[in-house]
């Protein structure tokens, strides 16, 4: 029983460390994504006034 639950663990360990640098990647792109289109916006805004 004891020797399953390790097992289980390490397998939610493996899981774990594959998961986490992709969400952190994940979370990134989306940051980098975000201000992107904000200065897309600003820019596009600009635009209209300047006209």
């Amino acid at each position: 029983e004891f020797s399953r639950f390790n097992e289980g663990l390490t397998y939610f360990d493996t899981a774990l460390t594959l998961a986490v640098p992709s969400v952190l990647v994940f979370l990134f792109m989306c940051g980098i994504f975000s201000s992107l289109l904000a200065a897309y916006r600003r820019n596009r805004r600009m635009k209209k006034l300047g006209k």
